[in-house]
């Protein structure tokens, strides 16, 4: 661990990114329910919580998307050299943030509309 901290840290961060995809999908895809029972409920505190378990749903796909990127390109031959694997790394992180903000943004304001303002 202590050999190379920056190329662990973003192994564990992928490895973790890559475990937690699967049980928040299978969270986002019964979203919609839960809010809509949870706003029938009168529950703001568990449509809340719903709304941050989708942010961090983004968050999670997203980070694992900019994290993989280059190394797969490695993987397949195409980034021979580390400097520009660099690059593909930083041009990722800021694509991984712009697609993070214009959806977390859209969803947000929907789900708020629809089950916090009635």
């Amino acid at each position: 661990m202590d050999l190379y901290p920056k190329q662990n840290r973003r192994t564990i961060l992928q490895r973790t990114s890559a475990a937690l995809i699967f049980p928040l999908l299978i969270l986002h895809m019964k979203t919609f329910a839960l809010m809509q029972a949870a706003a029938e409920g009168g529950q703001t505190l568990v449509i809340l919580l719903l709304i941050a378990a989708e942010l961090l749903f983004f968050a999670v796909v997203l980070t694992h998307a900019a994290t993989s990127f280059s190394k797969a390109f490695i993987t397949l031959g195409l980034l021979t050299s580390e400097r520009t694997a660099e690059a593909v790394d930083k041009a990722c992180y800021v694509i991984g943030a712009v697609l993070f903000l214009i959806p977390a943004f859209a969803v947000v304001k929907g789900q708020i509309a629809m089950f916090l303002m009635h």
